[in-house]
């Protein structure tokens, strides 16, 4: 988990790490690309999750589309962030998280077990 820098939307919260789709790029593509921006490691991504709906801070409809990473090359740096943590799902449920990451959280019971 990535703790949202105190100045940005959504400051000091907790995110699944990401970020926008840049023109011509994929999900996946756009993924990797933000892991080694943001934390300076090469991921494998792995099997799409499911879509989740959010507002962002204007209320603004987007769609999450998380992934499951498969491998992670490197030891993650916070470039952008606060603060970086692996979470457990007890952990994770604890968190202070925006909607949208508060919804895939909730999807990872079932996924996991």
């Amino acid at each position: 988990m990535a703790r949202r820098p105190a100045h940005k939307c959504h400051g000091g919260l907790w995110e699944f790490p990401g970020g926008k789709v840049d023109a011509g790029e994929s999900f996946a593509d756009a993924l990797i690309r933000e892991w080694r921006e943001e934390m300076a490691v090469e991921i494998s991504v792995g099997q799409p999750l499911p879509h989740v709906a959010a507002l962002t801070s204007d209320r603004t409809p987007l769609t999450l589309h998380p992934f499951r990473i498969d491998l992670i090359a490197g030891h993650p740096q916070a470039r952008e962030h606060q603060a970086l943590m692996w979470a457990d799902l007890p952990t994770l449920n604890s968190l202070p998280m925006p909607d949208g990451d508060q919804a895939i959280a909730a999807t990872l019971p079932t996924l996991t077990g």
